[in-house]
């Protein structure tokens, strides 16, 4: 029997991934609602656990181009019409953003 498929490995149900891009698209609306600092206890302390989750993530990925896998999953944007295709291959990128969502899943306890 072969190795495991790399990709495989990442693999999440599509309700949870649908759950981290939400997660992911309200990123820079929780960041604003925080300095603006508006909000009750309860609602902080869930604002910070849900950024934390997405920020601790995206550590995995080079400075250059977390604004960009923010920008391509809050928008549901694919590899052809993102800006890393000017210098990421496409294979490398859905692997990364695999592992991007799966890592906030399993952050937010979802897998």
């Amino acid at each position: 029997m072969g190795r495991k498929r790399n990709s495989e490995r990442w693999e999440v149900p599509p309700g949870v991934a649908d759950i981290v891009y939400g997660v992911i698209k309200d990123y820079h609306r929780r960041v604003d609602d925080l300095n603006n600092s508006l909000l009750s206890g309860e609602c902080k302390d869930m604002y910070y656990k849900l950024n934390g989750a997405v920020e601790s993530s995206l550590l995995m990925l080079e400075d250059s181009i977390r604004d960009i896998f923010i920008y391509d999953m809050s928008h549901k944007i694919g590899y052809y019409h993102s800006k890393a295709i000017e210098f990421m291959n496409h294979k490398a990128y859905h692997l990364r953003k695999r592992k991007l969502i799966y890592s906030v899943a399993r952050i937010l306890a979802l897998v």
